[in-house]
């Protein structure tokens, strides 16, 4: 029987990156995040793996996750450092302490020598700050022992029902050559769309749902049966009770549009934030609920595109 390759997940969160590689048959022998429930979430969707709960920051981490693994060889280190730094959404800081966080994925590597480095992030990495985390990423890669190919991928062309893009660093050791992304598996022809996605799930228009439901019609796409794997059970399936106004919003924005299209200039997602901080000194006893959830989606539109 062939062995199992094996995979270390840093920046775990809940463990969709990893889930992926477990899929694809690895043995994922650890998550390590600093957020107790995704950890408990990974626990419980992923074959017998450890998780622990460590601050990346610090050099002790590195050296708990050493004594963990005590000795097994490791083929591949995967994560996704925290993106807030170079996102296109919310305040870009470029000294945010969190942009250097993947720095713990090479001081890792330098211990376990994985067979490949992957590390996932939002496009501005690439770009914002001249290019200063893209850099230091090869530059580590190349003093490091590795190969680094990085590509952003567009979402959809893989199958996934997103109009979202991310950055991939696949590193190999040098030994082992140059990665290459494999060919694009879907073309605007026959991207897999919103509604052959989840347009099996029940519709919520009278009511708001439940943490259990049952469906209420067949899949009638192979993606929604594939998601419902077998399942008859839709869990966590629970709507949001928008205001008048924040619907009136949301009915304004144009199909594949965003928010910016809607809104007059001075109502952009910052000059909003400014305005809920404005109300609050002006006059604290003012209620900021309309701000905040204009806010909040604004911003899930936002970090859709």
């Amino acid at each position: 029987m062939r062995k199992k390759f094996t995979a270390i997940d840093l920046f775990s969160g809940c463990g969709g990156f990893s889930y992926g590689f477990q899929q694809a048959g690895f043995h994922i022998l650890l998550g390590v995040d600093n957020t107790e429930i995704a950890l408990k979430t990974f626990s419980k969707n992923h074959d017998d793996s450890i998780v622990l709960n460590l601050d990346l920051h610090k050099d002790e981490s590195i050296d708990k996750i050493v004594e963990t693994i005590n000795g097994k060889e490791i083929d591949v280190l995967i994560g996704g450092p925290p993106c807030q730094g170079f996102s296109l959404t919310g305040t870009r800081k470029e000294n945010d302490e969190r942009n250097t966080l993947f720095n713990a994925m090479f001081k890792l590597s330098k211990r376990i020598n994985p067979k490949a480095i992957i590390i996932e992030n939002v496009p501005g990495i690439l770009k914002l700050y001249n290019g200063k985390a893209k850099k230091e990423i090869l530059e580590l890669c190349e003093s490091h022992g590795y190969n680094c190919n990085p590509k952003l991928i567009y979402a959809p062309d893989y199958g996934v029902p997103q109009i979202r893009k991310r950055v991939f660093f696949v590193a190999l050791r040098k030994d082992l050559g140059m990665f290459e992304f494999p060919d694009k598996l879907y073309t605007p022809d026959n991207y897999i769309s919103c509604e052959s996605a989840i347009g099996d799930l029940p519709d919520l228009e009278f009511d708001l749902g439940s943490n259990e439901l049952n469906y209420d019609k067949d899949p009638n796409t192979d993606y929604q049966s594939k998601m419902r794997n077998e399942s008859e059970v839709l869990y966590n399936h629970v709507g949001t009770k928008h205001t008048d106004h924040v619907i009136n919003v949301i009915s304004q924005v144009p199909e594949g549009g965003n928010y910016k299209i809607y809104l007059p200039e001075w109502e952009t997602l910052e000059n909003l934030m400014k305005l809920g901080q404005d109300i609050t000194v002006k006059n604290p006893l003012k209620p900021l609920t309309q701000v905040i959830e204009i806010i909040f989606i604004i911003s899930g539109i936002e970090f859709l595109q």
